[in-house]
Order: C-alpha cells, then sequence, then structure tokens
C-alpha cells in the first residue's frame, strides 16, 4: 500500500499543467533569443573579421593614393586580398572594365562598373566571380580628381586586359597571390598602380 502511495505521489510531483509548460517554453525562447546577440557581439569584439586584413589593407592603399595626390609622389603600399576576392580599378565615365581569368582557358569578360560609383573613376573590392562587383560589392572608394585607373606594364599578378588593374586574392591556388607590395603614382589625372 505504501508503494502505491508514494508512487502516485511521484507521479503528482512531476507532472505539470498546460499552462505551466507553456510558461516554461516561452521562457526558453525568450532566454534564446536575448542570448544569440550577446554571444554574436561578444563573438566579434572577441574574434576578427575574416575579410579584417583585406578592409585594412583598402584603406592603406586608398591613403596612400590621397597622398599621392597631394604630395605629387609615388607612394608604396603593402597590399592584401583575400581570397574569393579582387580588386578592380574602374574609369571615369566608362562602365565595365576588361578582364583575363584562366579557369579552364583564357576567359575574358567585362566586369560590370557598380553603381555606387556612377561615372567616377573608382576601385571596388568585390567577389572574384563574373559579376562580383555588382553582387559582391566589398567595399569601394571613389577617386575624386582621377580619370582614368591604369596598371603599369609590369604589375605582377595583374589580371586586368589592356592597362585595367584586377588583382585577385588568389590566383591560381597560390598563396603568394595575396600580398604584393605595389606603388601608387597620381599625375595628370591618371592612378598608376605598378609592382
Amino acid at each position: 500500500m505504501t508503494s502505491i502511495l508514494k508512487s502516485k505521489k511521484a507521479e503528482e510531483g512531476t507532472s505539470y499543467s498546460t499552462t505551466q509548460l507553456i510558461g516554461i517554453v516561452i521562457a526558453v525562447i525568450v532566454v534564446v533569443f536575448l542570448a544569440i546577440p550577446f554571444f554574436t557581439s561578444l563573438y566579434s569584439i572577441l574574434m576578427d573579421k575574416p575579410d579584417q586584413g583585406t578592409t585594412e589593407a583598402f584603406e592603406a592603399l586608398i591613403t596612400k593614393i590621397e597622398k599621392s595626390k597631394t604630395d605629387h609622389t609615388e607612394e608604396m603600399v603593402t597590399y592584401y586580398v583575400d581570397d574569393g576576392l579582387k580588386l578592380v580599378g574602374f574609369n571615369k565615365d566608362q562602365n565595365t572594365a576588361p578582364i583575363l581569368r584562366f579557369i579552364k582557358l583564357w576567359s575574358p569578360y567585362n566586369e560590370q562598373k557598380p553603381l555606387a560609383c556612377g561615372t567616377k573613376a573608382c576601385l571596388a573590392v568585390c567577389g572574384e566571380k563574373h559579376g562580383g562587383c555588382t553582387k559582391k560589392l566589398k567595399y569601394y572608394k571613389v577617386i575624386e580628381d582621377v580619370d582614368k585607373i591604369v596598371a603599369d606594364k609590369n604589375l605582377e599578378h595583374n589580371s586586368g586586359a589592356d592597362d585595367f588593374v584586377v588583382l585577385y586574392g588568389n590566383l591560381w591556388f597560390k598563396e603568394a597571390y595575396k600580398v604584393k607590395n605595389i606603388n601608387v603614382e597620381v599625375k595628370n589625372k591618371i592612378l598608376t598602380i605598378s609592382s
């Protein structure tokens, strides 16, 4: 008899009403939704952003270009582009930049200028695939007082056709292409990038 009473009390002690169960479920959902933003912001504070090197390198490049415009000197900068990204120079009043990219064969294509650049000359960091500057634009900077952005004929690892500037983060799976010492110089409204 005592064992029957104990099991009934045990069952009564562990049973919850429907209202209590709904309250517990709602409390768990609220805690999860409050915890997600907290842990996300904590993670972003503690961990570097995946393209932090590209961001810093792009800002340094723009700073050196602005310095070259005011000082009329050639400036050297170490430039880095993450895997999956490319740096493209777009000329004033041109909507595309011709690119040579080795996939199976040399396959030239025209990369569209980001709408954010308007009709001005600009540099853009965007996805490496065709259409990356319109679909996966990461950063861009309109370069005031510049009509043309050209690659010196000796610019290492340039994938731009003619004299266009196109630098990939990872060309033909070689890590060495990611970090480059490049020179920038602005003369007569032309920004020249060279090795």
